[in-house]
């Protein structure tokens, strides 16, 4: 799991890293292939393995307009498709059974839309089915089954769930796990070829502006929580690590120190791992 999760670091870190400004450059160093792509808002990538190019596609901030990219692994070029799709924040990911790359986001009325980037432009695609308006969606390429996995919600989702749903080259599928991550929208997925599995991390829960830290995977059935060696569950943190003798302190909503511990101890039995944080034997 830790080495899913820093896979998905390192796709996290492809998009967020910032250009070094001018002025800290060497005198002598020729300017970055990067220098020429614009700033872009609510961009998306994924790898194309029939190009063996990196695709990006966004919006410009200085026009609004949509732009694609490609990266070849040492320079970004912009490329010129005969058609494209509107200037939305979606999801893009590898789709096997096309062999193309799937864009899926909202169109300005909040309108589903499904895009593919295959032989070198952007063709939109008219499935028989679709997620529901308004729901957003992030995107994982399902190596092991060959298919999409695509996983998100809707607003503040208190009358408008997550949901997950399945791309397999020609329509969607609503799928109907029967365990879930809690309701949440912009989460992170990557496919982890040594468990063969796709893992999914964060997003935002209910609304809150919150980022959720829990790990989960994809079986081909369900959702999966899993509990990383060290890392102890969120929601078995006390608000304050402090205690009185003998008693946990609990913050609102939140449970009590040796009630974490008593929940923790479970879990870990139950996932024959051992206790991730020393504090618990304390409270035995």
């Amino acid at each position: 799991m830790l080495r899913a999760a820093a896979l998905l670091g390192s796709l996290i870190l492809i998009g967020c890293t910032s250009e070094v400004p001018a002025s800290q450059r060497s005198p002598n160093a020729s300017p970055a292939a990067s220098d020429a792509v614009p700033r872009l808002s609510g961009f998306s990538m994924a790898y194309d393995p029939g190009s063996r190019k990196l695709v990006m596609f966004g919006a410009s901030e200085a026009d609004f307009k949509p732009t694609t990219w490609t990266w070849d692994r040492s320079q970004w070029r912009q490329e010129h498709p005969a058609t494209s799709p509107p200037a939305f924040g979606g999801s893009m990911a590898y789709d096997r059974a096309s062999a193309s790359l799937v864009l899926y986001g909202l169109g300005s009325d909040g309108s589903p839309q499904t895009w593919e980037w295959t032989a070198g432009t952007w063709v939109e695609r008219h499935p028989p089915a679709a997620p529901p308006r308004f729901y957003s969606f992030s995107l994982g390429d399902n190596e092991a089954a060959g298919n999409v996995i695509a996983f998100g919600g809707c607003c503040a989702q208190d009358i408008a769930p997550s949901q997950t749903w399945s791309w397999d080259g020609s329509t969607w599928k609503r799928l109907q796990p029967n365990t879930m991550p809690i309701d949440r929208v912009g989460v992170n997925l990557v496919y982890d070829p040594a468990i063969q599995k796709l893992v999914l991390l964060g997003g935002y829960v209910r609304g809150s502006g919150n980022q959720s830290n829990d790990l989960w995977t994809w079986d081909g059935e369900r959702w999966v929580r899993e509990y990383p060696p060290g890392v102890i569950p969120s929601e078995l943190v006390p608000e304050s690590p402090t205690k009185a003798p003998g008693h946990g302190t609990a913050g609102p909503g939140r449970l009590s120190l040796r009630a974490a511990c008593r929940r923790l101890g479970f879990i870990t039995r139950w996932r024959g791992m051992k206790p991730p944080i020393s504090s618990c034997s304390s409270t035995r």
